[in-house]
């Protein structure tokens, strides 16, 4: 019995995908990374599949690579370095677990993007740090995990920031809670009818939870992850401060850094600039030079 025919057994035909079509759009990114073609992709809906599908990887021998977020992709993390690899796709894992505005975090899925939890936060009030303009199909979770620079400065404390409990399945199979969710005992869906909200990053045996970050399939596949939540400002007041260097901007972020003064900080020169607001090379062009100051 194949590989395709095996992992049909344990999930269901539609979800194990061989179509070339498919496949070429994992075969290659944005970045420098050899082009080479996947020969499945599998797209698992919840943390039972996922951990059904590494344990036949074990037993098949086949490598996975783990993919949350959608195209475009630029980082070469996604491209298989050889052939017979299973792409783990776990954009279909889109449930949002809960949002508690009292203790101001949640807890989503790896397949959830920013626009889809920034909707339903704003129901609540409340608002995450985040990558400056992410992707439209950028999962939460894979950004958090690659560390990408969040601009709301002031509420990060440390690398992992507002990233704090979280469900890893390892490469044999076992299934880890890290943060409040693996020191409290029984299941996390126990803990939560219990009142918990997994906030805490802090583990059991003092876990060095960093391990993982960064490292998004090669210690284990993260399924859902808790954030921490900020309250959403009911007024906020925009401030620009233009110089003909990086260095005397940068100094003045540090200071504001330092003193927790603002929540966003970012610095552009005026071509990222226009980039961020007009989307036709030419508009970005003819708005960069209408900036006074470019660095």
């Amino acid at each position: 019995m194949s590989v395709k025919e095996k992992l049909q057994q344990i999930l269901s035909p539609e979800q194990v995908v061989d179509d070339p079509e498919v496949l070429k759009e994992y075969a290659d990114d944005h970045s420098f990374i050899p082009s080479q073609q996947p020969s499945l992709v599998v797209k698992a809906r919840d943390s039972k599949e996922v951990k059904k599908v590494i344990q036949l990887a074990n037993k098949e021998k086949f490598s996975l690579i783990p993919v949350s977020s959608g195209p475009p992709r630029f980082h070469g993390d996604t491209v298989p370095s050889r052939e017979g690899v299973v792409i783990l796709n776990l954009q279909d894992m889109k449930s949002i677990i809960f949002i508690n505005r009292k203790n101001r975090v949640c807890a989503v899925e790896a397949g959830v993007t920013f626009s889809e939890l920034e909707h339903e936060l704003e129901k609540k009030k409340l608002r995450i740090p985040m990558p400056l303009c992410p992707k439209a199909a950028k999962s939460v979770i894979a950004s958090y995990w690659e560390r990408e620079p969040k601009t709301l400065a002031r509420f990060q404390w440390e690398l992992c920031d507002p990233l704090s409990s979280c469900e890893i399945i390892l490469g044999n199979g076992d299934t880890i809670w890290e943060g409040e969710a693996g020191y409290l005992g029984g299941s996390p869906e126990w803990q939560r009818k219990q009142g918990y909200t997994h906030k805490s990053p802090c583990g059991a045996n003092n876990m060095n939870f960093k391990k993982f970050g960064a490292s998004q399939g090669t210690l284990g596949v993260c399924t859902w992850g808790s954030i921490r939540c900020e309250v959403l400002p009911e007024l906020e007041q925009v401030l620009l401060v233009q110089d003909e260097t990086v260095k005397n901007l940068a100094k003045i972020a540090h200071k504001l850094m330092w003193l927790r003064l603002a929540d966003d900080i970012f610095i552009l020169n005026a071509l990222n600039l226009a980039s961020l607001l007009k989307r036709d090379s030419e508009d970005i062009r003819s708005l960069a030079n209408h900036f006074p100051i470019t660095f």
